[in-house]
């Protein structure tokens, strides 16, 4: 995939798609290109964090997480035009769950900076990744609360 594919792929990706064309042109200069084979893992949980946010172009990711007893559980999916690692990437600590390769796997590789860059300098781009980070916290209280409740019973 070539840097002209890169930023037309992500001109069509929220929060992406509220860049201007130059902005993308030359984000789409420093992202890599990686792919990744199905069931490998893109990181495990533990690992310290590659300061990088994935976007898949092509392929599916399952996310996992493992309990201290060895259960492993799957957290979500993401598909084509979804990322993830963003708050690893954000934050730089530790990954909190495993994310594998379910097929085939293209992604963009973004480094933090580029997309810490983008946030302090671009409102609606930080404005959606303070929505998507909340919206997903609020998606692991409920499912907590809803563990806590089935075990009660």
């Amino acid at each position: 995939m070539n840097k002209e594919k890169v930023a037309v792929f992500l001109k069509n990706i929220d929060p992406f798609k509220t860049l201007d064309a130059d902005v993308l042109q030359k984000l789409s200069r420093t992202v890599t290109v990686k792919t990744f084979k199905a069931n490998g893992y893109i990181f495990k949980q533990g690992e310290q964090s590659l300061e990088s946010l994935f976007i898949i172009v092509k392929g599916l990711v399952e996310i996992t997480s493992t309990s201290d007893r060895g259960v492993e559980s799957v957290i979500g999916f993401r598909k084509p035009g979804d990322f993830f690692s963003e708050t690893v990437a954000l934050t730089g600590q530790r990954y909190p769950a495993s994310a594998r390769a379910r097929e085939d796997l293209v992604c963009i590789k973004i480094h933090r900076m580029d997309i810490e860059t983008l946030i302090y300098n671009y409102p609606e781009f930080s404005t959606y990744f303070n929505e998507l980070l909340a919206g997903r916290m609020r998606i692991l209280y409920e499912r907590i609360q809803n563990d806590q409740n089935n075990n009660a019973t």
